[in-house]
Protein backbone atom coordinates (compact mmCIF):
# COMPACT_ATOMS: atom_id res chain seq x y z
CA UNK A 1 0.00 0.00 0.00
CA UNK A 2 2.72 2.08 1.31
CA UNK A 3 5.16 1.62 -1.96
CA UNK A 4 1.58 1.96 -4.53
CA UNK A 5 0.77 5.43 -2.88
CA UNK A 6 4.52 6.42 -3.34
CA UNK A 7 5.29 6.04 -0.62
CA UNK A 8 8.50 4.45 1.03
CA UNK A 9 8.40 1.31 2.56
CA UNK A 10 10.67 0.43 5.27
CA UNK A 11 11.46 -3.60 6.50
CA UNK A 12 9.90 -4.77 9.07
CA UNK A 13 7.64 -7.82 10.46
CA UNK A 14 5.36 -5.95 12.38
CA UNK A 15 1.84 -6.04 10.93
CA UNK A 16 1.28 -3.10 13.81
CA UNK A 17 3.67 -1.36 12.39
CA UNK A 18 3.11 -1.44 8.94
CA UNK A 19 -0.39 -0.17 9.83
CA UNK A 20 0.77 2.51 11.57
CA UNK A 21 2.70 3.36 8.70
CA UNK A 22 -0.11 3.91 6.85
CA UNK A 23 -2.06 5.88 9.16
CA UNK A 24 1.14 8.29 9.04
CA UNK A 25 1.05 8.46 5.53
CA UNK A 26 -2.72 9.24 5.34
CA UNK A 27 -3.98 6.00 3.97
CA UNK A 28 -5.72 4.68 6.62
CA UNK A 29 -7.28 5.75 9.67
CA UNK A 30 -6.95 5.32 13.06
CA UNK A 31 -10.43 3.81 13.58
CA UNK A 32 -9.40 1.27 10.89
CA UNK A 33 -6.35 0.72 12.52
CA UNK A 34 -8.42 -0.47 15.70
CA UNK A 35 -10.72 -1.61 14.05
CA UNK A 36 -8.46 -4.46 13.16
CA UNK A 37 -6.01 -4.36 16.54
CA UNK A 38 -7.09 -7.57 17.18
CA UNK A 39 -6.60 -9.25 13.77
CA UNK A 40 -3.36 -7.99 13.42
CA UNK A 41 -2.27 -8.69 17.06
CA UNK A 42 -3.51 -12.49 16.66
CA UNK A 43 -1.53 -12.47 13.20
CA UNK A 44 1.38 -11.34 14.89
CA UNK A 45 1.24 -13.99 17.61
CA UNK A 46 0.78 -16.83 14.71
CA UNK A 47 3.96 -15.06 12.99
CA UNK A 48 6.23 -15.44 15.85
CA UNK A 49 5.31 -18.61 16.95
CA UNK A 50 5.79 -20.20 13.13
CA UNK A 51 8.65 -18.51 11.34
CA UNK A 52 11.65 -20.40 12.14
CA UNK A 53 14.32 -19.50 9.62
CA UNK A 54 16.67 -21.75 10.02
CA UNK A 55 14.57 -25.20 10.48
CA UNK A 56 14.62 -27.50 8.56
CA UNK A 57 10.84 -28.61 7.20
CA UNK A 58 10.84 -31.64 9.57
CA UNK A 59 11.55 -29.47 12.99
CA UNK A 60 8.91 -26.91 12.29
CA UNK A 61 6.78 -26.40 15.24
CA UNK A 62 3.81 -27.71 13.55
CA UNK A 63 2.29 -28.44 17.24
CA UNK A 64 2.17 -25.12 18.30
CA UNK A 65 -0.58 -23.28 16.24
CA UNK A 66 -4.29 -25.73 16.56
CA UNK A 67 -6.74 -25.52 14.04
CA UNK A 68 -8.73 -23.59 16.03
CA UNK A 69 -6.22 -20.76 16.28
CA UNK A 70 -4.95 -21.07 12.76
CA UNK A 71 -8.66 -21.17 11.14
CA UNK A 72 -9.37 -17.48 13.19
CA UNK A 73 -5.98 -16.57 11.44
CA UNK A 74 -7.03 -17.02 8.31
CA UNK A 75 -10.00 -15.30 9.36
CA UNK A 76 -8.09 -12.56 10.57
CA UNK A 77 -5.99 -12.46 7.48
CA UNK A 78 -8.95 -12.49 5.35
CA UNK A 79 -10.10 -9.31 7.11
CA UNK A 80 -7.08 -7.47 6.98
CA UNK A 81 -7.02 -7.96 3.35
CA UNK A 82 -10.57 -6.51 2.72
CA UNK A 83 -9.36 -3.05 4.36
CA UNK A 84 -6.01 -3.37 1.98
CA UNK A 85 -8.11 -3.80 -0.81
CA UNK A 86 -10.52 -1.45 -0.31
CA UNK A 87 -7.75 1.17 0.42
CA UNK A 88 -6.39 0.23 -2.56
CA UNK A 89 -9.20 0.69 -4.34
CA UNK A 90 -9.38 4.42 -3.00
CA UNK A 91 -6.00 5.14 -4.11
CA UNK A 92 -6.62 3.85 -7.27
CA UNK A 93 -9.86 5.75 -8.13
Amino acid sequence: MLVFAGRRAEPTHSLGGLFEALVAAGIATREGRKALNEALSFLMLGFGFTRHPNAELGAAPDDLVTAEQAATALSAAASVLAVCRGMAAELHA
